[in-house]
Order: C-alpha cells, then sequence, then structure tokens
C-alpha cells in the first residue's frame, strides 16, 4: 500500500503492520515524530526509553546531544563532551568511580593517569596511598604529610616550608640557598644574624673541617689539626702536640719523659729570646752586655776556653772601675780579670 495522504487512528482502534514501513516524511506516532534517522519528542517531558521486563535498551553508535540520565548503563566505549554525573561506575577491566572516589578493582593493581599530553588537576588534589610519577610534574601550592622519595631531579622556582626532617643522598645547589640564619653561596656559609657562628656534633662526636679558612675569630673547647696556619694572633688554655710538646700558660714544655726541648729555625735562622741571638753554627749574640746571675760559672769540658783577641784598636773601651775579659790589658786601665 502506497500512501501519500495522512493516516488517522481514531481512539480505541488498531492499525496494525505486519511488514515494514516506509515514510518518505515526517511520521508521527502518539508524541514522537520520526524524520530521516532522528526522533523528536514533540511535548516538554523527558524522552524514556523503556525495555519490557527484563531487558536492555541497546543503543549502537549513539550520540545524544542532550542530558541523559539510565538507572545503569554499559558502554563498549563512552565519550562524555560536558559533564557525567553518576553514583557509580566499575570498568569492565580495573576502575570504579563512587560518590567523589577513582579506584581500582583488582587487587594491588595502581591507578595510573594517563593523557596525550599534561595531566592537569586544577583543585585540590588529596592523595592518601603512594604516589608514583614517571615523568615531570609541575606542583602548585603542595602539602606533603607522608615520606616522599624522588629519584629524578627537582626543579624549583617558589618557596618550599618543611616542618619534619629530610634526607638527602646528593644534593647539588647552583645559586645562593638560605636556611635558616645561614646563606649558601659559593665556597661560604654566612650566619645572617649577630650571634656566632656555633659548629655541635651530636653526642660523643666531633666537626670535622677537612680544609677551612676563618676570617672572623674562631673559638673551641678543643681542636685538633694536623697543620694549623694562623695569620694573627691566638689564645689558648693549652696546646698539645701529638709529637712530644705541650703548652700552657707561660710554659712550654715536653711531654716524652727526659726528653729535651729543642728550639729549632729553618735555614740559616736564628732563635731569639728577647735580646739573645742563637744563630746557626752554635753562636750566641747579644746587642747588650750579658750578666750571668751565678758567682760561679762552671766549665765542665776538657778543652779550653778562647777569650777575645785581637789588635789594641779592637779592644773594648772599659767603664771606670770595670772587670773584662780582654786577654790583657784594656783601654782606660780596666781591671784585669
Amino acid at each position: 500500500i502506497i500512501r501519500t495522504g495522512n493516516t488517522v487512528t481514531q481512539p480505541g482502534h488498531t492499525y496494525s503492520v505486519d511488514g515494514s514501513i516506509t515514510a518518505t516524511s515526517v511520521t508521527t506516532f502518539s508524541n514522537f515524530n520520526l524524520e530521516n534517522n532522528v526522533i523528536t519528542l514533540n511535548s516538554s517531558n523527558d524522552l524514556t526509553l523503556d525495555a519490557s521486563g527484563t531487558g536492555n535498551v541497546v543503543l549502537t553508535d549513539t550520540i545524544v546531544s542532550q542530558d541523559m540520565s539510565a538507572n545503569s548503563a554499559a558502554f563498549g566505549s563512552l565519550r562524555i563532551l560536558d559533564s557525567f554525573e553518576l553514583e557509580n561506575m566499575v570498568s569492565s577491566t580495573d576502575i570504579e568511580i563512587f560518590d567523589n572516589v577513582i579506584t581500582t578493582t583488582n587487587s594491588n593493581s595502581n591507578l595510573e593517569l594517563r593523557a596525550q599530553g599534561n595531566v592537569e588537576i586544577d583543585n585540590n588534589f588529596n592523595v592518601t596511598g603512594n604516589t608514583v610519577v614517571t615523568g615531570a610534574t609541575s606542583l602548585q601550592d603542595t602539602d606533603i604529610n607522608a615520606n616522599v622519595n624522588i629519584t629524578a631531579d627537582v626543579v624549583q622556582t617558589g618557596n618550599r616550608t618543611i616542618s619534619s626532617d629530610v634526607s638527602v643522598t646528593n644534593l647539588t645547589v647552583d645559586r645562593q640557598t638560605d636556611l635558616g640564619n645561614f646563606t649558601f653561596e659559593d665556597s661560604t656559609l654566612t650566619n645572617n644574624n649577630a650571634g656566632d657562628l656555633t659548629f655541635t656534633a651530636a653526642g660523643t662526636g666531633n666537626v670535622i673541617i677537612e680544609q677551612g679558612k676563618v676570617d672572623n675569630n674562631v673559638s673551641a673547647e678543643s681542636a685538633s689539626a694536623s697543620n694549623f696556619v694562623i695569620n694573627n694572633t691566638v689564645t689558648a688554655n693549652k696546646f698539645i702536640s701529638t709529637d712530644d710538646i705541650e703548652i700552657f700558660q707561660n710554659v712550654i714544655t715536653t711531654t716524652n719523659s727526659n726528653s729535651n726541648l729543642e728550639l729549632r729555625t729553618s735555614g740559616t735562622g736564628s732563635v731569639f729570646i728577647e735580646d739573645l741571638e742563637f744563630a746557626a753554627g752554635s753562636q750566641l749574640k747579644s746587642n747588650f752586655d750579658i750578666t750571668i746571675a751565678s758567682e760561679i760559672v762552671n766549665f765542665d769540658a776538657v778543652r779550653a776556653l778562647r777569650v777575645p783577641r785581637g789588635t789594641n784598636a779592637q779592644r773594648i773601651v772599659a767603664s771606670v772601675a770595670s772587670i773584662i775579659l780582654d786577654g790583657g790589658n784594656g783601654v782606660n786601665d780596666p781591671q784585669p780579670l
């Protein structure tokens, strides 16, 4: 039957078609219009697709341009261009979404967020489990209340506040760094306040400085060094050498039993004790008179005592009532020894 006009079925009557219906224009069934591949609801009510009994509404390659709701839905593939509201969504692989939670369903499986570009989270992000990031990560304000293991480089352009302990295997900083009252820049450590710079070891440990240069004053309870270079003054209660020397108060002494205290210079230098000069070659020199406090000077050696000798012009001019050792009569009639 080819029908070119309108067909109207009166209420209470049935219009049955056992074959197929082909319509070349708009076809109206109750509140629905069918035209080409579009079904339009003529009223302002919702368009409801309902299967009979336990059947399902099956849609193949369907585009819904308005809001859509369902008690439950199963998709091979779902693309949402705007918003998406649901009570619970379970992926056939390993993802479940309910309330404000995205979780995995397989035991001990990881939840991975991937994108062709960057994974961006605009609002606050709270992670209660372990998080592994394999690519570059850009963070804004971040609060971390657990341990953080970072195996790659960290580039930081803002401030970082750490209220707990930090363990770092290797730390490389290529610019000025401020930690507390300290500033680290190049090879210089600077204390920014007016107090002393104090190094303290825990327990019975020692503060060990392999090579150091101190421009200001330095003080220590005790110090041990293989080599000290002091360009100004040094004040200490006691110096103890690991060899045999101890210096305390106004005393220089040896520490090994019966060892000699030797004062030596390098090369042709001399040892000065006030106005006395002990020069190389066992020479004793002085620009002033040498007074021996004891009345008797004993020479235990079996050799001779050599007295000065020379011409009359080289003799010492004796003062009045002087007693000199001149090897002969001195000028101004001194009293010979």
